[in-house]
């Protein structure tokens, strides 16, 4: 009798143990993921400067406690809050100049602590977002914070390599060995004085794909014995950016994600943008979460949304690397003038977001918090948010 009893106590605790570590498995790095598939929102630059406007710390603080509040109980499960989209800073930074979007607010409080807590405190994870890249959408450098390193670079003859001063802007030059270490030291700055859950970056990496803006750059890669075409060149100055942030963001803490959503379609990213999408999902040491932005409906004409994640999950092919899809909640109620013979199905549809949820087997990430959570949306949106709220919730 003992000996059934020792192994009916062996049963009960090999059964706790098991359902103990069921909710979390293991990556081929060692990270801890949970089962529960991620399922996030953006909060951009413009939605952060608009919570914080007028307000003074306990009032910014009531607001974001309100937003954490609401995403958490729709059953999301993590944020992706907007700390750096201009060379600048929505934080206590000793590198970038603060931001413009928060200097009308009233008080010199630490927005992103601010946004961390409230996060933590509804068991929300949050993902600090930045533009590595991107300085400014205007050209004029007399615009800029004199204390902004690109501002910097431009005054010093030995620094000016490390921007591109184009028509369409300011941007920090991907083959800049000087640019790559200001981009890996501000993320080295956020992840040691913050306990955000990981870096995240959008889909903007080379702003041209004129060969004539760093024409100068290559031919000194190529008189140095490089044999990469201009192109290569590019993807590889790109690469070694991305490689340098997850390594770097893991030897903080391995269960920091560095995640990457590049543009929807696959092709664009990698001839226009020179973000080579395959070799980050088919290899370790890149990134830990692709999220591709599938901004399209069901019946675009170019790409249409059951197509583009079918690619998608096509070339998503190692364990080290796991899929978001992101979701436009922004085209509801709009007409999505670039989808041809769908432009119209964002405002003859209020379910689009829900089937699009049911057709996805993995995370996702909604763009953006104030299309479905401000007063003032539209009525599809409210619809499309009361059809999705099942979904979301599972």
């Amino acid at each position: 009798m003992s000996k059934y009893f020792k192994a009916l106590a062996l049963i009960v605790i090999l059964a706790l143990l098991f359902n103990s570590c069921v909710f979390f498995t293991e990556n081929k790095d060692g990270t801890e993921l949970s089962n529960d598939r991620i399922k996030a929102v953006w909060i951009n630059y413009e939605e952060l400067s608009n919570l914080v406007k007028g307000q003074d710390e306990d009032g910014f603080r009531v607001k974001a406690d309100c937003l954490m509040k609401s995403l958490s109980e729709l059953g999301l499960n993590r944020v992706i809050v907007h700390v750096r989209a201009f060379s600048d800073a929505f934080y206590k930074s000793a590198l970038f100049p603060e931001s413009k979007y928060i200097k009308e607010r009233n008080g010199d409080y630490d927005v992103l602590s601010v946004m961390t807590l409230c996060a933590h405190k509804y068991s929300l994870k949050i993902d600090a977002w930045v533009n590595p890249y991107r300085v400014s959408y205007d050209s004029d450098i007399t615009h800029l914070d004199t204390s902004c390193p690109a501002y910097k670079f431009l005054q010093s003859d030995n620094e000016k390599n490390g921007v591109f001063l184009i028509d369409n802007g300011i941007f920090y030059n991907p083959a800049s060995t000087l640019s790559q270490k200001l981009i890996l030291d501000g993320i080295r700055e956020i992840i040691d004085n913050y306990e955000v859950d990981g870096i995240h970056f959008d889909d903007y990496f080379y702003p041209s794909p004129d060969r004539n803006i760093d024409t100068a750059d290559y031919n000194g890669y190529i008189k140095n014995g490089g044999t990469l075409n201009q192109d290569d060149w590019r993807r590889e100055n790109v690469n070694t950016l991305i490689s340098e942030v997850h390594t770097l963001v893991k030897a903080k803490n391995e269960k920091l994600l560095f995640t990457v959503s590049p543009s929807g379609v696959i092709e664009k990213n990698y001839s226009e943008y020179y973000a080579d999408v395959k070799l980050w999902c088919s290899q370790d040491g890149y990134i830990d979460v692709i999220m591709p932005q599938i901004y399209y409906g069901f019946e675009n004409g170019a790409h249409p949304f059951k197509k583009c994640v079918d690619e998608w999950m096509d070339i998503v092919n190692t364990d080290c690397v796991d899929i978001c899809i992101g979701l436009a909640f922004y085209k509801c109620g709009k007409t999505d003038i670039y989808a041809g013979v769908g432009k119209d199905e964002w405002t003859k549809n209020n379910d689009i977001i829900k089937r699009q949820l049911e057709y996805i087997n993995c995370g996702f990430s909604l763009y953006s918090y104030s299309s479905f959570l401000c007063e003032d949306i539209n009525q599809t949106a409210k619809k499309e948010l009361k059809h999705a709220k099942e979904e979301l919730l599972k």
